[in-house]
């Protein structure tokens, strides 16, 4: 597959925007490294080292017989999509830093359905993930 340069990838893609226009992977960055108001929640590195084997299986399960252009690409299809899933469960169901008091008074007011819930607050950044194969 390095070979054929086919690549497969998932997260949120550059120019993502919110329906209010603001930047999801610049939301998603404040979120994953923190800052000094948002304390770190690394979604994307817990789930690449919580599953990057299972992603190997994935793939080599996929992959059967001699390694062509065509079932290489439909086998990086499957893994991101994999990816993807996997993201979209770390979000919903990982174990993060809870919000604070004023972060969940703030969602409670805005009608959010999960005011306690780190990360999701309009779902808009967990509905931007996607997966894309390249070569």
């Amino acid at each position: 597959i390095a070979r054929l340069k086919i690549t497969a990838r998932a997260g949120i893609p550059a120019g993502a925007t919110t329906t209010d226009g603001k930047s999801i992977p610049e939301y998603a960055a404040y979120n994953e490294f923190g800052t000094s108001r948002i304390p770190a929640r690394p979604f994307l590195r817990t789930t690449m080292n919580e599953h990057q084997t299972e992603w190997c299986e994935v793939l080599a399960g996929a992959l059967k017989g001699e390694i062509q252009h065509d079932n290489a690409k439909k086998a990086m299809g499957l893994v991101g999509e994999v990816m993807k899933a996997h993201i979209q469960q770390t979000i919903q169901k990982g174990s993060f830093a809870p919000n604070s008091p004023k972060t969940i008074a703030n969602k409670r007011a805005k009608g959010t359905r999960e005011p306690d819930h780190p990360l999701i607050d309009t779902g808009q950044m967990l509905g931007s993930i996607i997966s894309e194969v390249k070569g």
